[in-house]
């Protein structure tokens, strides 16, 4: 599991730059944990304004090599935040034959895929007022890539409200087996927090 985390700073550290996402001064760590354990496996600390993906393809390079000596058998899948799913990062994953399930940002290309689907789902919940729950997913090619890509899509409509989310993957599999892994990534949160405050 793959995240990076603000580190908020009160002072005049070297690199403590502000970020306008976290609307703060601040570090931006880029940390690695096991998915089954939660063992940190790497931490890197950032300069503040770096983006999320920012040096992920170097940590992979000083990361794979120790684990493939230690587990040589092992497959290795990896989920990230949808910060990490950069051309860069995807085509390094690719080369290396990881397996990955990244979240990736919302557009109207997407929003246009589904919107069908997304009607379909709210008048369906407007009908019965039930939880609705549609996963799916379709091949996309965006221009930075040199080949498409599967994108998997997660669409609830509940007395909440509606959420779209939409990840890129280039695992097999149903939809409705990968997003609830992909889910799962979630634990690694706390993870961060028990890192942070503990």
């Amino acid at each position: 599991d793959l995240d990076s985390t603000d580190d908020p700073t009160h002072g005049t550290q070297q690199l403590a730059l502000f970020h306008g996402w976290y609307d703060q001064h601040m570090y931006h760590p880029l940390v690695w944990f096991e998915g089954r354990t939660g063992l940190l496996l790497r931490t890197r600390l950032r300069p503040g304004r770096d983006p999320s993906a920012a040096c992920v393809v170097e940590e992979l390079q000083q990361l794979l090599p120790p684990l493939r000596r230690r587990f040589p058998h092992t497959p290795i899948f990896l989920r990230g935040d949808a910060g990490m799913a950069t051309p860069r990062v995807e085509a390094k994953l690719e080369a290396e034959g990881i397996r990955y399930v990244l979240g990736i940002g919302t557009n109207r290309v997407f929003k246009a895929r589904v919107a069908g689907l997304v009607a379909s789902a709210q008048a369906r919940y407007d009908r019965t007022s039930r939880p609705v729950h549609v996963r799916t997913s379709f091949q996309h090619r965006a221009k930075s890539w040199p080949h498409a890509r599967r994108i998997l899509v997660k669409i609830d409509v509940t007395a909440q409200g509606r959420n779209l989310r939409f990840m890129v993957t280039n695992r097999r599999g149903r939809a409705a087996d990968l997003i609830p892994w992909y889910d799962h990534r979630g634990t690694s949160e706390n993870w961060l927090k028990e890192l942070k405050l503990d």
